[in-house]
């Protein structure tokens, strides 16, 4: 009888280990996944994030993962969506993936919706900056409603004084507000948290351009061209600043952080991490 018992007891554990094996092996593939992302190798990221979909496919963190690398590293929303939706299927208060899926509606352009995701993810976590950050940048480019965006922005920021993201769309709406010193006290910030983002530079340069301190602002487009050689943005507004004209000028604004008008642009490369 023991004997029998034993070797029920034995036989149990044996279809519990296949289990937990599994689990070991999906975690294995969302850590893979992770590298892959922030090493910008965004299509081996979704690879291994399918392969950990595949072995568990109810781990909402998988699919909310493997719609960061669609919508925030290829700038594929459509696909993004996709994803966030089966997350939020799967966990329906999963806070980031709404905030995420609002950010890939706003990029779409489909506003209205990405709102409803943006409120309902700071209902259910009101210390989630990203959702704030995103629902300001929604209102500043998607409604033009920049006294509502700031406070957006301002509340992501008061939740972590160092989110440069934040301050980089604050600085963005300023600016197209005609707020230009304002504006550029936001881009300082953001330079002083990351020197070396060539955008902030470009940014702050137009900023003081609207302000006719072309000068500077040419100081600002070196600085952004001696961090990136390449940057094409950088070098047309140099030229704009040092013709010193400013009929027919164009804000060439560009950010992956500053939230310009094109989204694409502003996801690119964007720091937000599974």
């Amino acid at each position: 009888m023991k004997f029998s018992i034993l070797i029920a007891l034995l036989l149990a554990a044996l279809c519990i280990l296949p289990a937990h094996g599994e689990n070991s092996t999906a975690d294995s593939w969302m850590a893979k996944g992770y590298q892959s992302y922030i090493s910008k190798n965004y299509e081996d990221a979704i690879s291994s994030y399918d392969q950990a979909i595949q072995i568990a496919p109810d781990n909402a963190k998988a699919w909310n993962d493997k719609g960061l690398a669609y919508s925030f590293g290829l700038g594929q929303h459509e696909r993004a969506i996709t994803c966030y939706d089966e997350a939020i299927s799967l966990s329906p208060r999963y806070a980031d993936a709404l905030s995420n899926r609002g950010y890939a509606l706003s990029a779409l352009s489909r506003y209205d919706q990405a709102m409803g995701d943006f409120n309902k993810a700071i209902e259910i976590d009101p210390n989630l900056k990203e959702a704030w950050n995103y629902r300001g940048l929604a209102r500043s480019v998607g409604y033009s409603q920049t006294k509502e965006a700031l406070a957006d922005f301002d509340k992501a920021i008061s939740i972590d004084s160092s989110y440069k993201e934040a301050w980089a769309n604050k600085g963005y709406t300023l600016a197209m507000d005609e707020q230009y010193q304002e504006s550029i006290a936001c881009f300082d910030k953001v330079i002083d948290l990351d020197p070396s983002n060539a955008k902030a530079w470009n940014n702050k340069g137009l900023a003081l351009y609207g302000l006719e301190r072309y000068d500077d602002a040419i100081e600002c487009y070196n600085k952004a061209l001696e961090i990136d050689p390449s940057y094409e943005i950088a070098k047309k507004n140099k030229e704009l600043a040092t013709s010193q004209s400013g009929y027919g000028y164009t804000s060439n604004w560009e950010s992956r952080e500053s939230g310009a008008p094109n989204w694409e642009d502003w996801s690119s490369g964007s720091s937000q991490t599974p």
